[in-house]
């Protein structure tokens, strides 16, 4: 697997007033780890696929994040984490987050999701997720009855879709001046005729097809699945549930996420 790289935007000049698509987004966060950002992978690529969607507010008013202290409250919450992330390193301006710290789980945050909808009178919303929790996610919606239009994109569909970069690159055509000669013998010499050579990069391609193949991508569709068998058990209780996880997380602190690793905590 390779580095995630910093998204670089194209500057635009245009004067028309931007009519974003969407009123918000909400960009579901993962897991935390040691690296220096303090996010494990899928919470990062959930942060860049989530500024890409926003696209410098020509894609949504606003990109919600919320998600409490995943560590327990030494550490710093998880969505003040993707919210620096979103801003210092994605360039998202402080007025365009909603930041939370409040949910413990996938009902929490699409709880205060809604409840922000209805407050605000957004009607169109876009959910920001990887594609196995999506197994679980419209399930929640439904249970707190969401009034506004939501469109689901995972994350991998957006950072294949989105985070290409196009390089373009000029060279001076070279003339050969020994023809005739085998090949380690020949001279050549710059000419004044020049040629662009286009082509496009997705750094992040790659990335996801790894994850996705990888142990850590297999043991998180069991880990949706075994969700998702729960929420389907009878007299289930998402708020329950908020508490329970609020609940475990603040007395025990810093702990294994799951039996079995779930997700990439050093790259």
């Amino acid at each position: 697997m390779t580095e995630v790289e910093p998204i670089s935007y194209e500057s635009t000049t245009s004067p028309e007033v931007i009519v974003p698509k969407y009123d918000a987004i909400l960009v579901h966060g993962y897991w935390m780890s040691e690296h220096p950002s303090g996010l494990a992978l899928r919470s990062r690529l959930a942060a860049r696929a989530a500024a890409l969607a926003y696209d410098e507010g020509r894609g949504a008013r606003k990109i919600v994040v919320d998600l409490g202290f995943q560590w327990g409250p030494e550490y710093p919450s998880t969505g003040l984490l993707i919210a620096g992330e979103l801003q210092e390193k994605y360039g998202v301006p402080p007025e365009s987050i909603i930041f939370r710290e409040e949910s413990y789980s996938t009902g929490g945050e699409v709880k205060t999701f809604v409840e922000l909808a209805e407050e605000n009178g957004w009607n169109n919303l876009l959910d920001i997720a990887f594609s196995n929790h999506y197994l679980t996610i419209p399930d929640i919606y439904r249970e707190y009855d969401i009034q506004a239009r939501v469109t689901f994109r995972s994350v991998e569909d957006i950072l294949r879709e989105k985070d290409i970069h196009r390089i373009n690159r000029t060279y001076k055509k070279r003339r050969l001046l020994n023809p005739g000669v085998p090949i380690h013998e020949r001279l050549y010499e710059e000419s004044d005729e020049e040629r662009t050579v286009s082509f496009e990069h997705n750094n992040t391609a790659g990335l996801i097809e790894n994850l996705s193949g990888s142990r850590y991508g297999i043991a998180y569709r069991f880990y949706e699945k075994a969700k998702w068998a729960r929420m389907h058990i009878p007299g289930f209780s998402y708020d329950s549930l908020e508490r329970k996880n609020k609940a475990k997380r603040l007395k025990l602190g810093k702990g294994k996420e799951f039996p079995v690793p779930i997700d990439v905590y050093k790259l």
